[in-house]
């Protein structure tokens, strides 16, 4: 059962005005506030009394007024506490403005969002990337999986109560080990799941043969009774760009003929400028500079011999870096160029609570409306982690619920 929010302590106070405090207060710290009078009903047409807010309490600082405004009407909604229309504003179907582009495709908004049909550019939403790799996932912080296993099991819960018929899938491993799924479905975690997805780069970090593909696939699906989704494997370039192109034709049949679904990593190389996402960073030597080599297209957007092999119907992983929009048009030109149709990206939970976080998420599913899309949700935001990383579990495991019912509701909603 899904554990309820819990208020903060103060004697004397009802428990349902202690309710009422504990989710005004999430969006306080954005409105002006006067001890001696009520906090101004508008645009929320709901009003309570500062005065009787617990002392002590501290509200989280640096997250968008539109996140703490749905954490406080997740909260309400949760307890039965009715919940007026506000007059103003609309935080679940506001439509982005910031740095749209008159040439992309306009995203349903308004009442289309709540009402129609879920929009078909979401294939699937992926819950979390590579979660037995430390790079990824701290599990020092959490030796047997366990809070990741009840934390990714309410954030199902969550999306299941607004798009049941979206498909759930398990963040690719990294390394493909199936002990560690046995670990998370004794923990009871696969049963919330309809898909497993596996990632595999046999040409650069792991330790067999690319020809071994078929029957790693195949175990997996056999074992667990769910299908295999490949969303991360590629051929880096750092040693030879002539190299890539050669394990691109012998790897991508083997993945076409033995997957559900493949995702080839990546369509640009990571930018110089930027860090890849691993624990030891340039101390891993030749390991953590192949990262930067894996796109069809080097960073500058230049093709590479490997890209007139590429097969569109492999599809493509391509993560977006915060509010990189120039990087965003080029891979949709590239996308559409390519005649790819199946496309996996990824929405940070820690982004979110950035200042424009929610703005550029409906620019990045905007961006992707024409493709078939499976949207990744990762990343702790530090400040919601036991340990101030984006890979420390976090003290609140309702909390990623909560942002994938944000999700849930501002995307795929009916």
């Amino acid at each position: 059962m899904r554990p309820k929010p819990r208020p903060p302590t103060s004697a004397g106070i009802p428990s349902a005005t202690r309710l009422q405090v504990l989710a005004w207060a999430a969006i306080a710290g954005t409105l002006p506030v006067d001890p001696e009078r009520p906090l101004d009903p508008r645009p929320f047409g709901i009003a309570f009394s500062w005065s009787i807010c617990p002392s002590g309490y501290r509200v989280e600082s640096g997250i968008s007024r539109e996140v703490r405004f749905f954490k406080f009407c997740t909260i309400l909604r949760e307890h039965g506490i009715p919940l007026r229309a506000p007059r103003t504003i609309d935080p679940w179907n506001t439509p982005c403005t910031t740095g749209r582009n008159p040439d992309l495709p306009t995203m349903e908004t308004g009442d289309a969002r709540r009402t129609g049909k879920r929009p078909p550019m979401i294939e699937a939403l992926m819950l979390w990337n590579e979660p037995n790799n430390l790079s990824h996932w701290d599990r020092e912080l959490d030796p047997d999986w366990s809070i990741f296993a009840a934390m990714t099991r309410l954030a199902a819960e969550e999306i299941r109560a607004t798009a049941p018929e979206v498909p759930l899938v398990l963040g690719g491993i990294s390394p493909i080990d199936p002990s560690f799924l046995r670990l998370i479905r004794g923990h009871g975690l696969l049963d919330a799941l309809d898909v497993i997805a596996i990632h595999g780069f046999p040409y650069d970090w792991n330790l067999w043969h690319a020809e071994e593909w078929p029957a790693k696939i195949d175990a997996i699906r056999s074992e667990f009774g769910k299908p295999v989704w490949v969303t991360e494997a590629g051929v880096s370039s750092w040693a030879s760009e002539t190299n890539m192109e050669w394990g691109l034709r012998r790897m991508a049949p083997l993945l076409k003929g033995a997957a559900d679904r493949v995702h080839w990593y990546t369509l640009f190389d990571l930018a110089p400028e930027r860090d890849a996402t691993t624990r030891h960073g340039a101390a891993e030597g030749s390991a953590y500079w192949r990262h930067f080599h894996f796109g069809l297209l080097r960073a500058d957007g230049s093709p590479k011999p490997a890209l007139a092999s590429f097969d569109p119907a492999l599809g493509i992983c391509q993560w977006i870096h915060f509010q990189d929009h120039d990087r965003l048009e080029g891979t949709v030109r590239w996308l559409r160029r390519l005649g790819v149709q199946h496309v996996r990206t990824g929405l940070s939970w820690a982004e979110w609570h950035q200042p424009g976080g929610p703005e550029w998420f409906d620019r990045l599913v905007e961006a992707f409306a024409p493709f078939q899309t499976t949207l990744t949700l990762c990343f702790t935001p530090p400040s919601l982690g036991i340990r101030p990383h984006h890979t420390s579990p976090p003290r609140e495991i309702d909390d990623f619920a909560v942002f994938a019912r944000w999700v849930a509701d501002r995307y795929l909603a009916r």
